[in-house]
């Protein structure tokens, strides 16, 4: 059962609110700072606001594509998405890597672990508008390749690393399939079904929410959001120095060795056909 907070914890979280705002982390700053009070300041409101107002939480593995997918989302729910800022206390789409269920409806994007992988590879080890060098100098010493640039060749290490000893998040991919293909009541999509009919699939998304999908609004949600107006780049011309790199739905074929089909097949242990079937599943409008 949900407990509906006191008096004196919403006086309290309320306090907090014009404390965090108020020193100016409403700024999109990408600081040590802003990160923690972030991260604080949700972890609150997660435990807190989802029990009173409508909410949202939407977990991914890293790249997965939920920044994208919250975007539309809040054109096309009319809910809230604080990105690069502090949430208010109120309604919101929370968008994170969540391992634990919270108040509030949940959705759960899903993408092939391939095209994660060399996602989550870019972003890990190349500078982006989102990464400071700091973040990626970190993450190179930790892994520690030669040469950075050869991915394909690194590739096999890399998922190694990536299940074996996990930095960002401090969950693999294996723990994120085993919690969430088996939680009840959770609205499921993927990156691949967005990408490859995304009126469709957000009007379904929509629907499964509660809401009333509206087409002519989801239209131009989907227009707005689509990797050539975000990006001004076609799809597949890559900016690694871009944190919308490349848009492209199965790359991983370009760059996995049979080394690292190998590697992966291994450290998924029979998870890699079960998700194939499991996003194969998800119902259609």
């Amino acid at each position: 059962m949900i407990e509906t907070p006191t008096q004196a914890e919403i006086d309290t979280i309320e306090f907090s609110e014009r404390f965090f705002l108020g020193i100016g982390m409403k700024k999109r700053e990408r600081t040590f700072l802003f990160n923690k009070t972030d991260a604080l300041w949700r972890l609150t409101l997660l435990n807190t606001a989802t029990r009173i107002f409508p909410s949202l939480i939407v977990t991914e593995f890293p790249k997965s594509g939920g920044t994208w997918l919250c975007q539309m989302l809040a054109d096309c729910i009319d809910l809230p998405y604080p990105r690069n800022q502090l949430p208010a206390f109120g309604p919101n789409i929370y968008q994170g890597h969540y391992l634990k269920r919270y108040p509030g409806r949940t959705l759960v994007q899903w993408r092939d672990p391939r095209d994660i992988i060399v996602s989550l590879y870019h972003f890990l080890y190349f500078k982006t508008d989102f990464v400071s060098e700091a973040r990626v100098a970190s993450s190179r010493a930790h892994a520690g390749f030669r040469d950075f640039d050869d991915v394909e060749g690194n590739l096999p290490e890399f998922i190694e690393l990536i299940f074996t000893d996990p930095r960002i998040p401090r969950f693999s991919w294996n723990s994120f399939f085993d919690k969430w293909t088996s939680e009840a009541d959770v609205v499921h999509t993927s990156y691949e079904r967005l990408r490859q009919n995304g009126i469709g699939e957000l009007s379904r998304i929509t629907a499964a929410l509660g809401g009333a999908p509206d087409q002519g609004k989801i239209a131009e949600t989907v227009d707005r959001h689509s990797f050539q107006r975000v990006s001004g780049r076609k799809v597949g011309e890559e900016d690694r120095n871009s944190f919308v790199r490349k848009g492209v739905v199965g790359d991983w074929v370009n760059v996995f060795s049979p080394h690292a089909i190998d590697r992966i097949q291994t450290l998924t242990a029979g998870r890699l056909e079960r998700y194939e079937r499991f996003v194969s599943s998800l119902p259609n409008l």
